[in-house]
């Protein structure tokens, strides 16, 4: 079925205090929700009328953070190990916000983003948010723009895009993240993973790599994850122009994709519940601040984008 404008809406709500903004695809029953205040936060995502995403429910896990649900992550993703890094003979200090050891994720959910626009055109509804970062963090000193388009596509997909421009005099390290956890209504041991192969970045007790990666097979033929755990960040290797992780239950399938360039890393992660998990694009390394491996040192006006995008399958029972 084709659809034209009138099957989508746009409506603004309240969620927990917080302005939210609800966009559907009336007719195939998508939607997701968004909370700009909070970081851009995707606090729901259906398909098909089944919710897909596991987001915040209650104003305690929005106030908490509770494991970064769908985290906007800047000015890095992951781990800075000690929460230090050096750049251009200068020395910064990010709060240690895990466990006192290392800063995690930046500083997520502190941007308060701005609605720049909404759009519905034939195929697909839109919202694009932006923030303006004035170096307010004496830790990141550095002058950045970054602007995200959230859209529903008539083929059943969620699509992310981001652009960051450096807006400042001097030279500014970046690296973005998103994170994201997928739901299918049971424990994820029941759940059949397809990765494609990839370079597994081995790390140490504390999550923070230690040099060396290695060609990781175990999910390049569809299989279930049982009791697989996982914490773990992959580098994409080889020709391919993006890394496509698929999830398949009985009902439906949910093929993630993400562009190789800029998003050399994907980080999977399975909590303690075991009930979803999380597929992380970013486009460096874990402690890239300190390795530099993947790290964007964007000159001034320099501009770092890419894409991510989330397609469901139903399957036919």
């Amino acid at each position: 079925m084709t659809n034209t404008k009138q099957s989508f809406q746009l409506r603004r709500t309240v969620f927990h205090g917080f302005e939210q903004y609800i966009l559907e695809d009336k007719i195939n029953k998508n939607s997701f929700a968004i909370m700009p205040q909070k970081g851009a936060s995707i606090t729901e995502l259906q398909f098909d009328g089944t919710t897909i995403l596991d987001g915040y429910q209650t104003l305690e896990e929005i106030n908490q953070r509770s494991w970064s649900k769908s985290a906007i992550l800047l000015p890095f993703p992951n781990r800075l190990k000690g929460g230090k890094y050096s750049f251009e003979g200068k020395n910064y200090q990010f709060p240690c916000n895990e466990f006192g050891r290392n800063n995690l994720h930046g500083f997520p959910y502190d941007l308060n983003f701005q609605v720049r626009q909404t759009y519905q055109k034939e195929n697909s509804i839109g919202i694009v948010l932006g923030h303006t970062y004035n170096a307010i963090y004496n830790y990141y000193p550095f002058f950045f723009d970054i602007e995200i388009d959230f859209s529903l596509q008539n083929v059943n997909q969620f699509k992310g895009k981001v652009k960051i421009q450096n807006q400042g005099k001097n030279n500014m390290p970046i690296g973005f993240g998103w994170h994201p956890y997928f739901q299918f209504g049971k424990q994820v041991d029941e759940i059949d993973l397809e990765l494609p192969s990839l370079n597994e970045v081995i790390v140490d007790e504390v999550q923070i790599p230690v040099g060396e990666k290695k060609i990781n097979k175990a999910f390049e033929e569809e299989r279930k994850l049982e009791s697989t755990l996982l914490d773990t960040c992959f580098k994409h290797y080889g020709n391919s122009k993006d890394i496509v992780v698929k999830l398949s239950s009985e009902k439906f399938q949910l093929v993630y994709r993400q562009d190789a360039d800029p998003f050399k890393f994907v980080q999977l992660f399975i909590p303690p519940s075991r009930k979803s998990i999380a597929i992380e694009p970013m486009t460096c390394n874990v402690n890239a601040f300190q390795s530099g491996d993947g790290l964007k040192i964007l000159a001034p006006h320099e501009v770092l984008e890419g894409s991510f995008d989330v397609t469901f399958v139903k399957k036919e029972i």
